[in-house]
């Protein structure tokens, strides 16, 4: 695509080729016209919504900004307010993250991913209740979910049951081999038979 070119072209077919090209699984060239909608005067949630998933790793405050600028546009956009609550829990920012992750969940009661990270907001707060129960319903809403049971294992150790954390990681490691948690299970491992368990 050559980028002078946008410049005769309306935010709405900007929005709708970027549409296509993200289902067709071309997120790069997706992306591309995500950015030429923004720039030329678009006012997509769901562009701010993509723009912020593309750089939260490695420019956490543009994604912040872009995760705003998606809900201000659609303040009912579930995944942004899940992508918001995800980064304020990698900075530390845990109220704000779960305010987010309760936000994302009554908006979409049927989705796993603002049930996990609620989860594991509240077990970073010491909320273990609230964090298991967050996480089981998690779990129940996608039990293939490898990544909800990760979850699941991490609330668990974060309250010091290291014996249904290890029970946890090896139920994520069943559904999707993960040397990062096979290493957990190993040092887990460890320190469950060192208990006596």
């Amino acid at each position: 695509m050559k980028k002078k070119n946008y410049l005769n072209i309306s935010a709405e077919e900007c929005l709708k080729r970027a549409e296509i090209l993200f289902n067709l699984g071309d997120e790069a060239e997706a992306l591309e016209y995500y950015r030429m909608a923004v720039e030329v005067g678009g006012k997509s949630a769901n562009a701010f919504f993509r723009l912020a998933v593309e750089v939260e790793d490695d420019k956490p405050k543009q994604a912040i900004a872009y995760y705003l600028k998606a809900l201000k546009i659609n303040a009912k956009h579930s995944e942004a307010c899940y992508g918001l609550g995800r980064i304020y829990g990698r900075t530390g920012k845990l109220d704000k993250a779960i305010s987010c992750f309760k936000k994302a969940v009554e908006l979409n009661p049927k989705d796993s991913k603002g049930y996990c990270g609620l989860g594991l907001a509240l077990s970073q707060k010491k909320k273990f209740d609230g964090a298991i129960a967050n996480i089981k319903k998690a779990v129940e809403l996608d039990p293939s979910d490898s990544v909800s049971y990760r979850i699941y294992a991490m609330i668990l150790e974060n309250k010091g049951d290291f014996k249904g954390a290890l029970e946890k990681y090896r139920q994520s490691e069943d559904l999707n081999k993960n040397p990062q948690v096979e290493d957990k299970i190993n040092k887990l491992s460890v320190v469950v038979e060192d208990d006596g368990g």
